[in-house]
């Protein structure tokens, strides 16, 4: 499958100077490769991220891990993804450098990287924030694979501006051990479901509305699904839907029982 790395994100229009955010299930991908008795190797992938953006442009891989919020330390170093093998396949490479934050970070390569990896927001979905600076610098969400998630954690940050009523910033205070190899204890925040509701994210009404808004765009190489989500226009769509009521639309939300 010669070249097929560097195709997939030709079909997904991944240009050079783009800031993208990875999220990924690599079944399907590598289900392909399988049938072509060939191996699908992670590296590859990533090189392929690198050489669509470019010098100019960046590269993040999601190295999501939420294991601070019931007590377990973090380390810069040793703490896993948890949200799919091609971060933790990042985290191992020198070229790739990880974002700070315990619950949300991101191994970063390209321009923004410097940047990137030094601030330390406290607040998951603030103003201040790597959700933020997606935003406001117009990056796109790829998704790749058939992920059974909405996996579009960004739009957390739309549903805290708007004041979602269902959810409320929470602090987890822990052990955080950083890249100097230095404990201590540190504090980060988080939009969380209040207890007395079950949310749950509907992915395929969700990508129905972002189709049908024009936020995503939706693509298949060679039987693999590619999505393009713009960020800062999604975000959007549904802060205005939430403070009209409709988010609704987005997720399923209801009421515990003896609550």
């Amino acid at each position: 499958m010669e070249r097929f790395y560097e195709a997939l994100l030709e079909k997904a229009q991944v240009k050079r100077g783009d800031i993208i955010d990875v999220a990924s299930d690599l079944l399907s991908v590598m289900l392909r490769f399988r049938e072509r008795r060939e191996a699908f190797d992670a590296n590859r992938l990533l090189d392929a991220l690198k050489e669509a953006v470019g010098e100019e442009g960046t590269v993040l891989i999601r190295t999501f891990n939420w294991d601070f919020c019931r007590g377990v330390p973090f380390h810069y170093k040793k703490t896993p993804s948890r949200v799919g093998s091609l971060g933790n396949t990042a985290l191992k490479r020198p070229d790739f450098k990880r974002t700070r934050h315990a619950l949300y970070s991101w191994c970063v390569w390209g321009r923004e990287q410097e940047f990137l990896t030094e601030i330390d927001p406290v607040d998951s979905f603030g103003d201040d924030s790597i959700f933020a600076f997606l935003e406001d610098h117009h990056a796109n969400l790829i998704r790749i694979g058939d992920i059974k998630s909405s996996s579009i954690t960004n739009f957390h940050r739309a549903e805290q501006q708007a004041g979602l009523p269902v959810r409320f910033i929470k602090s987890f205070t822990g052990m955080y051990t950083g890249s100097d190899d230095v404990c201590r204890e540190k504090t980060y925040s988080m939009f969380v479901r209040k207890l007395e509701y079950t949310i749950r994210e509907c992915k395929e009404a969700t990508d129905e509305i972002m189709l049908r808004r024009g936020v995503m765009l939706r693509y298949c190489h060679e039987g693999v699904l590619i999505d393009r989500i713009d960020l800062k226009a999604g975000g959007e769509v549904l802060y205005q839907d939430i403070l009209a009521g409709r988010w609704g639309d987005w997720v399923e939300c209801f009421k515990n029982p003896g609550t």
